[in-house]
């Protein structure tokens, strides 16, 4: 049980280095336009972040909850910081 944990943080953190990758390519795109396209781009993914702070906070309020839940119910188990540092380095 302990190495499906394990396994699955470290699925996921591959997964978003690969998102990461990606995002860096796209960015390097990018600094390849011209400033006034790069300010538009910009503005443009600024206004896509339309999220009102309260839906946020709520869905934070929402997250930290369940996983206080699952935590005390004894659905998950925590895993250490120590532990994932060594799984990564292997």
């Amino acid at each position: 049980m302990h190495d499906n944990r394990i396994t699955f943080v470290l699925s996921y953190l591959r997964l978003n280095y690969s998102e990461m990758t990606h995002i860096e390519n796209i960015l390097n795109q990018t600094m390849n336009l011209r400033p006034s396209d790069r300010a538009i781009l910009a503005q443009k993914l600024i206004n896509s972040l339309s999220i009102e702070e309260d839906d946020i906070e709520q869905q934070w309020l929402e997250l930290a909850e369940k996983r206080f839940k699952e935590l005390n119910n004894g659905g998950v188990k925590p895993i250490s910081w120590k532990e994932i540092r060594n799984a990564v380095k292997q």
